[in-house]
C-alpha cells in the first residue's frame, strides 16, 4: 500500500518577500527592545575653548600667536580650524567669533 505524503508547503515570491520583511521587523524590535540608552559619563570630550572675535587685518596666525605663544602656531591653527570647523585657515573675516583651545 502506497505510503500518504503530507502536503509540501511552497512559498510564493510575495509569501518569501513578506517572510524576510517579518523577520527584519522582529530583528529589529530586538534591537530597540535590548539596546539601552548610553549613561553620560560627564567627561568632556572636547578640548576646553573661549571665544575671540577676528579683528581688522588679523590673521589666524596672528590669533594663534596671542592665544598660545608658547605653543607651535600650526598646531594651534589646526586646532583652531577643527573647533570652528572651518574649511581652510583663509577661511575667517572682520567680526567672526572663533572658538580658540585654551593653554
Amino acid at each position: 500500500r502506497p505510503r500518504e505524503q503530507a502536503p509540501s508547503v511552497r512559498l510564493t515570491r510575495r509569501g518569501r518577500l513578506a517572510l524576510v520583511v517579518a523577520m527584519l521587523a522582529l530583528l529589529g524590535a530586538a534591537f530597540v527592545l535590548v539596546g539601552g540608552a548610553a549613561d553620560s559619563t560627564g567627561t568632556t570630550h572636547h578640548a576646553a575653548a573661549e571665544t575671540v572675535v577676528v579683528a581688522s587685518g588679523q590673521t589666524l596666525w596672528d590669533i594663534a600667536g596671542t592665544v598660545a605663544p608658547g605653543e607651535d602656531r600650526q598646531d594651534v591653527i589646526a586646532e583652531i580650524v577643527r573647533l570652528n570647523s572651518l574649511p581652510d585657515a583663509g577661511a575667517i573675516r572682520v567680526g567672526q567669533p572663533l572658538y580658540v583651545p585654551e593653554y
